[in-house]
């Protein structure tokens, strides 16, 4: 009889949340951040990736938009690392801003409400792949 032993990877899913925010505005963090830090940041394990995409609507310049979405990823990142640190965990953490990039935006920017859901962040917990040991 003839056997083969295989290590596989154990997969495990990844979560998405997302935080709305006004028109030109960075701050809706404020409102969001007791979430952050009670309810989201107790989800990560060691090994981990965090990532955080910052989007805008098409309204205003390109250039405002993009500078824009890197301030939002950038805020909500920096309360991710605060509380991962006072965790006492090692997360990889990352922000990205899209600014209004269409092939990334997550709403049709054609009407208002589109318009609304794509000034977002989107937080990504992404696992990491475990070897599962063979014996």
């Amino acid at each position: 009889n003839d056997f083969e032993l295989v290590k596989r990877l154990e997969e495990e899913n990844g979560s998405r949340f997302t935080i709305l925010f006004n028109y030109g505005q960075s701050d809706a963090i404020k409102l969001y951040e007791n979430n952050i830090r009670n309810i989201i940041a107790p989800l990560l394990k060691e090994g981990n990736q965090l990532i955080v995409h910052g989007h805008t609507d098409i309204l205003g310049s390109e250039r405002a938009n993009k500078t824009l979405s890197i301030q939002r990823a950038k805020e909500v990142k920096a309360i991710f690392d605060d509380q991962i640190r006072k965790n006492g965990k090692r997360i990889n953490t990352k922000a990205i801003g899209y600014g209004e990039e269409i092939i990334s935006s997550t709403f049709n920017n054609l009407l208002p409400e589109g318009r609304f859901y794509n000034r977002n962040v989107l937080i990504d917990i992404i696992p990491l792949k475990k070897k599962l040991e063979v014996k």
